[in-house]
């Protein structure tokens, strides 16, 4: 009696379809056995899984079987059942079937690769599988492509943190619209780079402070993806190509033009490794603008050539615009001159207090609080089902206090972010900079470069270098 083995597959896609679900074509491929008065040696079945590759879990336990003579042939519903690609079909045929004298049958097809028939129905058949999963996948691209054009996001079931899925008014079409606490997180990321943290630092806040519904803040991978994505000023992509998209934008365009100008400046993007000069080189690295353009300005080494200028001229050190329009100041210059106006501030406190903006609670501060306090509602919520669900015998008692610790970690933060919310609620108040100035005389007569540069970029939104003067802008004023 021919010993055989059954091979059924479904893809996600084919699951409804009829026919093709597991269960009928077992049941199909069983009779067929019992009509030819074959053994039924095993049943691999793969749910799931898409036939463009071989990374499956059964066809892979059969691969391995094949070795051990278990059986005599592989029976298929259909050919494409046991691969959609042309040369994994070959491959299996010729390298594995074959190699250890098994044959293969299909049932649909009525071939069996033991016949010479067989044999050269195979490579026509897998052909035509070969075709119809390429045209399967171009017609996805297109459609995809298309969904990205008109607006749409394509990020499959994960949409990306502060935002989830809804239904477009008057469609079935998912939309992304705006997750208002995860958003809250999204934000304080951009502001802490902008304010010269880290991305360890970024992610070592996150991580003591938030949680997003994908888990803890636990790699900087996730805080560098975010400050880079489009995504956050309304855009969606496909194919490396950005469309603007039907999404509400978390990041206005100014401040994320500010951050990539910024991550690029420090960070570099070659290899996709990142520079060690984070924190600058420079006192006053990062914040420094030309006023013509609006561009950044790095330090680069420079030398007078003008018609007055001794032939061995030291080489300086100079603030100049990366768009090379002339615009240019050397970096002692205009180290002395910040450190003296930061200075005149130090010795009158009287000046912060009449420039600062009134401590009155900015729009974003408020909307974050909102957003903490309708999580924590939330999660309130989400204990008393859990209680309900204990006492009606719904949930082991293992479970729910597993899950109330969840709770209540979480709960731990937003209660911490929230303290830290309410207690910031202007950028920066007049008493907060008179504070950080507190330090300026020790730190400035014998502190680390990165000791000034902190106190400095707690000071200032930014420097703008023109021909004939330099305005600050201290993160204080309007």
């Amino acid at each position: 009696m021919k010993s055989v083995a059954i091979y059924c597959r479904v893809s996600t896609q084919e699951q409804a379809a009829e026919g093709y679900s597991i269960g009928e074509q077992q049941s199909r491929l069983t009779k067929f056995c019992e009509a030819h008065d074959w053994k039924v040696a095993h049943v691999y079945s793969d749910p799931g899984y898409s036939g463009a590759k071989l990374q499956r879990p059964a066809i892979q336990q059969l691969i391995r079987d094949c070795s051990y003579g278990l059986f005599d042939a592989v029976l298929v519903y259909k050919l494409d059942r046991l691969s959609r690609s042309q040369k994994d079909t070959l491959y299996l045929i010729e390298d594995i079937f074959n190699a250890n004298h098994v044959g293969l049958v299909s049932m649909c097809e009525n071939f069996d690769t033991q016949s010479p028939f067989g044999r050269a129905m195979i490579g026509i058949l897998s052909v035509f599988a070969q075709l119809e999963r390429d045209q399967i996948t171009e017609r996805m691209t297109m459609g995809r492509i298309g969904r990205a054009k008109a607006g749409y996001f394509s990020g499959g079931s994960r949409p990306p943190i502060g935002y989830t899925y809804a239904k477009a008014p008057g469609s079935d079409k998912q939309i992304l619209v705006i997750d208002d606490y995860e958003a809250v997180q999204v934000r304080r990321v951009f502001a802490m780079f902008l304010d010269g943290f880290t991305l360890k630092e970024i992610c070592r806040y996150m991580h003591n402070h938030y949680k997003t519904r994908y888990g803890d803040w636990s790699h900087v991978s996730t805080v560098s993806r975010i400050l880079r994505d489009r995504i956050y000023i309304g855009e969606v992509s496909f194919s490396g190509k950005w469309y603007r998209g039907t999404h509400e934008p978390i990041i206005d365009q100014d401040t994320f033009d500010r951050v990539q100008r910024k991550y690029d400046l420090y960070l570099g993007t070659t290899a996709g490794t990142f520079s060690q000069n984070f924190k600058g080189s420079q006192l006053l690295t990062g914040m420094v603008f030309c006023g013509q353009c609006g561009a950044h300005c790095h330090t680069k080494s420079w030398r007078n050539h003008g018609k007055h200028a001794a032939p061995d001229a030291p080489m300086k050190r100079v603030y100049r615009c990366s768009h090379g329009d002339g615009i240019r100041i050397p970096v002692q210059d205009l180290d002395r001159l910040v450190t003296a106006e930061v200075q005149k501030l130090s010795m009158d406190p009287e000046l912060i207090r009449r420039a600062a903006v009134p401590a009155a609670a900015s729009a974003s501060s408020s909307e974050a609080i909102d957003a903490i306090r309708s999580r924590l509602a939330d999660l309130r919520r989400q204990e008393s089902k859990l209680v309900d669900l204990y006492q009606i015998g719904g949930i082991d008692l293992q479970m729910i206090k597993s899950r109330m610790d969840d709770l209540h970690q979480e709960q731990e933060k937003l209660s911490a972010s929230l303290t830290e919310e309410s207690s910031s609620r202007a950028a920066l108040s007049a008493d907060d900079a008179i504070d950080a100035l507190a330090s300026f005389p020790s730190v400035f007569s014998s502190g680390s470069l990165q000791e000034k540069r902190q106190i400095l970029l707690t000071l200032i939104d930014k420097i703008v270098i023109y021909p004939d003067h330099i305005d600050i802008h201290w993160t204080f004023t309007a």
